[in-house]
C-alpha cells in the first residue's frame, strides 16, 4: 500500500513537469518559469535593445531583424501560454481551426482592453471587419479555409477609440510548428485629425505555437513616428495591453 501511495505521489509531482515538456522546446527556461499560469510577461524595448522574449522557432531571427530595421519609437513584446483549450491544436484539424480563428476579424468588435492613460477598461474596437481592398471599405465575410495554405493576406478595417478609423493589411503564414501573423496600417493614423503615424508605422508581429491543448502566444508591437508621443510610459502600457486583449480574444475563440 505504501509503495502505491509513493508511486501516486511521484506521478502527481511529475505531472506539471510533463505538462511543460512540450513548451520547453519553444520557450527559454528562465522565461518558462514565469509562465506557470496564463499571466503574460511584458517587456518594453528601449533604444537599440533586442527582442528578448522571442520563442525558439525558425522565424525568430527574421522577426527580430524586421523589428530592428523598423527603428521603432515605441516597442513592446508580450508572451503568454493559453492553457487547456477545447481541442489539441497541434493536429491537422486543430491547426486549421487556429488558422481560421486568426482570420475571424469581425469577432474582434467589442473586445476590451485596459487603457493605461485613462485608467479604465475600454472597448478596443468599436468596428472590425474584413474588406476586399483599401479602396472598398465595406464589410465582406471573414475568410474561411478548408485546407491550410502556406500563406495568405487580407485587408481589414478597424475603428478603435485611440487611433480612430484605419485600414490594415494582415499577412499569415504557416510553418511546420508555428504560425505567423503580420499586421500593419495601410492608412496613416490620426489623432484629433492630426496624422501622427505614417502608413506602415504601426506594426504587430505575432507567433502562435500549438502544443497539445496549450497555445504559446507571442506578440511584438511597435510604432514609428516623428510626432511627440507625450507620456511614453502610458503609451507603452497601452500598446502591451492591446496585445494582451488580442490574446484574450483568441483564447475565447479557442475555448
Amino acid at each position: 500500500m505504501r509503495l502505491i501511495l509513493v508511486a501516486i505521489q511521484m506521478l502527481l509531482l511529475g505531472f506539471p513537469l510533463a505538462a511543460e515538456a512540450g513548451l520547453d522546446r519553444y520557450i527559454e527556461t528562465d522565461i518558462l518559469k514565469t509562465l506557470a499560469d496564463e499571466k503574460p510577461v511584458v517587456r518594453v524595448l528601449h533604444a537599440d535593445e533586442s527582442l528578448a522574449l522571442l520563442p525558439l522557432v525558425s522565424s525568430r531571427d527574421a522577426v527580430a531583424s524586421e523589428v530592428r530595421a523598423g527603428r521603432p519609437t515605441i516597442a513592446v513584446e508580450v508572451i503568454r501560454v493559453l492553457r487547456g483549450l477545447r481541442r489539441p491544436l497541434d493536429t491537422q484539424e486543430g491547426r486549421l481551426d487556429l488558422y481560421n480563428q486568426l482570420h475571424a476579424v469581425s469577432t474582434m468588435k467589442g473586445i476590451t482592453y485596459w487603457s493605461a492613460s485613462r485608467k479604465e477598461q475600454r472597448v478596443l474596437f468599436t468596428e472590425s471587419f474584413a474588406i476586399a481592398s483599401p479602396r472598398a471599405v465595406s464589410p465582406v465575410a471573414d475568410p474561411v479555409f478548408s485546407a491550410l495554405p502556406a500563406e495568405d493576406a487580407m485587408y481589414s478595417f478597424q475603428q478603435d477609440q485611440s487611433y480612430g478609423k484605419n485600414v490594415y493589411m494582415q499577412r499569415f503564414s504557416a510553418a511546420p510548428d508555428h504560425m505567423l501573423v503580420r499586421l500593419e496600417n495601410v492608412s496613416s493614423i490620426s489623432i484629433a485629425f492630426i496624422p501622427v503615424i505614417p502608413s506602415g508605422g504601426f506594426v504587430t508581429r505575432s507567433i502562435l505555437i500549438p502544443v497539445g491543448r496549450d497555445l504559446v502566444f507571442y506578440g511584438v508591437s511597435y510604432i514609428r513616428t516623428s510626432f511627440p508621443i507625450g507620456d511614453r510610459r502610458s503609451r507603452e502600457e497601452s500598446l502591451a495591453n492591446r496585445l494582451i486583449a488580442i490574446s484574450d480574444w483568441l483564447r475565447a475563440r479557442l475555448s
